[in-house]
């Protein structure tokens, strides 16, 4: 059996604090599952179905971090560093049953070992105590039976090697900057219900541009799209903010700047 590791204080971190009641039961669940399934944190769309996951269930657990959007459906995020992969329970159940196979044999060795001590003492005492010594002061005496020495063999003390194994690193999963990015129509959902007042065009281009100059890397190139036009979002609503406000003075500057460019 596989458990779903969950934290005692998951209750109140800030990234499940926001999500419905909906939206946190369907991460729980959908952990059970993967844990039952050795899916490594991957839900499939035919997960979904089962789950009775709502779409916006889904878009929660997304924007809040805890879900990403991989070609395969939906992953959790970080699996591997909180929870057992597959290569790793099949390996705990590999060793979990090749221990099994020594004890089975330390014991049937050890059962062997009784029935051929039962034995040796059977014959070895009637025929010891039968011999005669010829040779004492012409006394005829009947020799005693020699105590057995041999001690059963004992199963080998097997000791485990207590030398603690280096955990294996994460699998680096990231990628550079895509060529292209099509803008699908999840993202356009997405983007009129969340940034309407953003060009996703243009901030789709200015996004990639920016990340191939740094060299970024990332697993969920979806996921960082998202937080790039919630950030724009963002700066376009300071701008607005600090922008002077349209006082009449502040409209004859603007004529007057206009006038003097036109020449007027």
């Amino acid at each position: 059996m596989v458990w779903f590791q969950v934290d005692d204080g998951m209750w109140s971190h800030p990234k499940m604090l926001g999500l419905s009641d909906g939206a946190g039961w369907l991460w729980v669940r959908a952990g059970a599952y993967c844990a039952q399934h050795l899916t490594d944190g991957v839900v499939p769309p035919a997960a979904l179905r089962i789950l009775a996951a709502t779409d916006s269930n889904v878009a929660e657990l997304v924007d809040a971090g805890l879900w990403e959007i991989i070609p395969e459906g939906h992953t959790f995020h970080d699996w591997d560093t909180y929870q057992r992969t597959r290569e790793k329970v099949e390996a705990d159940r590999a060793a979990a049953r090749e221990r099994q196979a020594k004890s089975r044999a330390r014991k049937g060795h050890a059962d062997d070992n009784d029935v051929t001590n039962g034995v040796s003492h059977a014959v070895t005492s009637p025929v010891t105590n039968g011999v005669t010594n010829p040779v004492t002061n012409g006394v005829s005496h009947t020799a005693r039976a020699l105590p057995n020495r041999t001690e059963p063999s004992r199963p080998l003390l097997v000791v485990a090697d207590a030398t603690e194994q280096p955990k294996p690193k994460p699998k680096d999963r990231s990628t550079t900057t895509p060529e292209e990015m099509p803008i699908t129509d999840v993202m356009r959902r997405w983007a009129a219900s969340r940034v309407p007042s953003i060009d996703i065009e243009t901030q789709t281009e200015n996004f990639l541009d920016h990340n191939r100059s740094k060299g970024s890397r990332y697993v969920d190139w979806n996921a960082a799209w998202r937080k790039w036009m919630r950030n724009a979002a963002d700066y376009q609503a300071r701008d607005q903010r600090n922008a002077p406000k349209a006082t009449p003075v502040n409209q004859a500057l603007q004529l007057a700047a206009m006038y003097h460019e036109q020449g007027i």
